[in-house]
């Protein structure tokens, strides 16, 4: 089936997902060298979700250090919820005891999300 006319100059949002996700890494990576805080690290990483929520025109609704039942993350998209740490303060090491305590900490927000209702997770696909 061929694409509609007016669509074949519009990229797919998987298109521009593929295309921006280097991009948007890449500065997450140069915003977290240059931080000098938690607060620093959000705000730019929030403008370059912002951009890129422009350019992919779609609705991106952040909420900032909103209470969740015992909790308060730093932002939350929808269901997806970002903790920021202070620059340098996770390992590349997935059992390094930072990186446990923020495994942790998102295990419980998403309990938390859950229990109040504000987050179904998807169904799984069956094999």
């Amino acid at each position: 089936m061929e694409r509609p006319a007016d669509s074949r100059s519009q990229p797919s949002l998987d298109e521009i997902v593929t295309r921006s996700a280097a991009a948007i890494a890449d500065q997450i990576k140069r915003a977290a060298a240059l931080a000098k805080s938690e607060m620093d690290l959000q705000i730019d990483v929030a403008a370059a979700l912002k951009k890129f929520a422009g350019d992919a025109k779609v609705t991106l609704k952040g909420h900032y250090n909103v209470t969740i039942a015992t909790g308060r993350p730093d932002s939350v998209y929808g269901s997806v919820i970002v903790e920021y740490k202070e620059p340098g303060n996770l390992s590349p090491n997935k059992d390094a005891a930072n990186n446990k305590k923020v495994i942790e900490q998102l295990k419980k927000r998403f309990y938390d999300m859950r229990r109040e209702g504000l987050y179904e997770p998807a169904a799984r696909a069956r094999p």
